[in-house]
């Protein structure tokens, strides 16, 4: 299927089974040619990044593959540390050094 549009017909486009084909059929894209869809586009949405494990497994498994110093960095950087395991691991600094009280 073959496609084009034309400025000179606003929501409008004009298909063709094969490129070769004369005729063309015009398909109406806008039910009322007097209301256009809105021209700002729709707010972005970060995506959420990998996972921690994730992460890990290409850092670990994946990177020795990359050919470059600059691809590694790209597709496999070091992992970012999670805040749980920064509070996990001070949790656990504090249970193997309790905290002194005052001295009276």
């Amino acid at each position: 299927m073959f496609f084009r549009s034309d400025c000179r017909h606003l929501g409008v486009v004009f298909t063709k089974a094969t490129s070769d084909q004369k005729e063309e059929k015009a398909v109406q894209l806008l039910k009322d040619t007097n209301v256009w869809p809105p021209r700002e586009h729709p707010p972005v949405v970060p995506p959420p990044g990998l996972d921690h494990t994730r992460q890990k497994y290409l850092f670990e498994k994946i990177r020795d593959f990359c050919s470059t110093e600059e691809s590694k960095e790209i597709v496999c950087p070091k992992p970012a540390l999670v805040v749980e395991d920064a509070v996990s691991s001070s949790n656990e600094d504090e249970a193997s050094h309790p905290k002194r009280g005052r001295h009276q």
